[in-house]
């Protein structure tokens, strides 16, 4: 008798572990089994005949094909400087850059009228249904960077609906870095917003490029502008070899002599001279057949939009002429980018977790005028973080400043302020990190800010809003802290990550950084 009641308790006691795990078991499936994770990437190259053996992408020059051009262009160029023949010259040199940039422009609709385009290409049966839980860019959306956002917002709708049916999941979380910001936020207010964002468990913004790139509004607007401060950092900051190490030993010192003299002064004055003699002439029907002829370039411009219109469209006809690709552009920069703060606000109010990663520590092409303040070496941090704060690349925070503001939200380097910030509880900040490096260690974070629901910058002490990344990015992220960064600002460096090249070969990367400049801007 005793044994059949102790049987019956066994039992009972059994079903109800069965019954109680049976009620847990859709909570600890679904803690298992998140929301799959898009990430959209900033940029996929572009390649005349895509997929065939004639492919080569676009814009590219090999290094003789740019001596050529250059040896090609110095009797013009000395007859513009000396006898003031700046139009011969920019014909000139317009007939032998455009070449490398062949297939790359569009036409005047902002549409691929040559067949160039990316190698991505994605069906349903490719899409993985091993979902890969500590890698955030399982699911990888590429596209034609050219493109406008709306446009892109539809292919993306395809593939977020493909991944959602293979996963069989009602959501998904979103990481947009560089261009991929844009393209996602265009698809939130294109699918997202007239379902009250039913489908969207996070959004990451990831080196955003939504409120602009510096270079990309000068380069559009007409403004560029040489700033002698950032050049001085640029220069100095420069580490060439030439395989003799006397001289190696003496080129920094050189580097920082002109930095520290009038040398750095004469450069600048020279580049920005040679610019606005060409600016209205080279630059701009450059700019007019190549990357302003891309709506997604356009979509990165976004101070001096008018001005840009203003500068590129300036021929009679052009408004007619151009009529569908303004139209592209007026519909993504009325609908979404001037908007972006309501559509955040909008996504928080749905319960969608939304959030921004930052990095620092370099300093930007020295042709805007704020190249000289915090940047990933491309992109602003200014603008990246939707408004914090930041000093100038050597220098902190004004004393003054740093006393009168709330010190939790001060950077432990001093140059950051996050309080300032759009979403200053959900904005992280990392140094010693370029915009175009991409390291695993970063998953973690992006995995806890896609899957823990409220994840803030106060919930886990190994990731607070200020992070270091050791030099060359193969470590992982830690806490910065007083004690592990300068404080005057400048880069920690805890190894040397410097790709050291032959100090003529650089010289030649310059003049190939004239036709590269740009692709390095959103490259993936």
């Amino acid at each position: 008798m005793k044994r059949t009641n102790a049987l019956k308790k066994i039992c009972c006691l059994l079903l109800a572990c069965l019954l109680l795990f049976s009620i847990a078991l859709p909570v600890f499936a679904e803690a298992d089994d998140p929301a799959p994770i898009i990430y959209i990437i900033g940029r996929t190259p572009i390649y005349e005949n895509p997929g065939t053996p004639q492919q080569r992408q676009t814009p590219d020059a090999e290094q003789n094909e740019i001596i050529d051009a250059v040896k090609a262009a110095l009797p013009d160029l000395a007859k513009a400087v000396f006898l003031g023949q700046w139009d011969t010259y920019a014909d000139t040199a317009y007939d032998l850059i455009i070449p490398f940039f062949a297939g790359f422009g569009l036409n005047e609709n902002g549409e691929v009228a040559n067949g160039s385009g990316p190698l991505f290409r994605w069906s349903e049966d490719t899409i993985s249904t091993n979902y890969k839980g500590d890698n955030p860019y399982t699911y990888r959306f590429e596209y034609d960077s050219r493109l406008s956002p709306m446009e892109l917002a539809d292919q993306l709708n395809d593939y977020i609906e493909a991944v959602k049916r293979v996963t069989n999941k009602d959501k998904v979380s979103i990481i947009g870095r560089c261009y991929g910001a844009n393209v996602g936020l265009a698809y939130v207010y294109k699918y997202q917003t007239p379902v009250d964002y039913a489908g969207l468990n996070a959004f990451v913004f990831y080196d955003q490029s939504v409120t602009g790139i510096e270079m990309l509004e000068s380069a559009f607007s007409g403004t560029v502008k040489a700033n002698k401060a950032a050049a001085g950092s640029f220069l100095e900051g420069l580490s060439l070899s030439t395989g003799n190490a006397a001289l190696d030993s003496i080129l920094p010192l050189t580097f920082k002599m002109l930095k520290e003299t009038y040398g750095v002064d004469i450069t600048v004055k020279f580049v920005q001279n040679f610019y606005d003699h060409v600016r209205d002439t080279l630059i701009r029907r450059f700019m007019k057949t190549t990357f302003a002829s891309c709506p997604g370039y356009w979509a990165m411009v976004y101070d001096r939009y008018e001005q840009a219109k203003q500068y590129i469209f300036n021929e009679p006809g052009d408004a007619e002429k151009y009529k569908v690709m303004i139209d592209k552009l007026e519909d993504y920069r009325t609908n979404v980018q001037l908007r972006y703060k309501d559509l955040i606000a909008d996504m928080q109010g749905a319960a969608v977790d939304v959030a921004c990663l930052c990095k620092y520590g370099f300093i930007g092409y020295p042709l805007y005028e704020t190249s000289n303040d915090l940047s990933d070496g491309v992109t602003g941090l200014a603008k990246q973080s939707f408004g914090a704060t930041v000093s100038e690349y050597d220098a902190t925070l004004p004393a003054s400043y740093l006393a009168a503001h709330d010190s939790a939200y001060i950077s432990p380097d001093k140059q950051v302020d996050g309080a300032t910030a759009l979403l200053k509880d959900t904005t992280w900040y990392i140094k010693n990190y370029k915009h175009n490096s991409f390291w695993d260690s970063l998953h973690p974070l992006l995995n806890a800010i896609c899957r823990q629901k409220g994840f803030t910058v106060n919930s886990d002490e190994t990731y607070p809003q200020y992070l270091m990344m050791e030099t060359g990015g193969r470590y992982p992220v830690f806490p910065m802290t007083a004690d592990n960064c300068d404080p005057e600002g400048k880069i920690v460096r805890n190894g040397d990550d410097t790709i050291k090249q032959n100090f003529f070969t650089r010289i030649i990367a310059f003049f190939r950084y004239i036709i590269d400049v740009f692709k390095v801007l959103i490259r993936k």
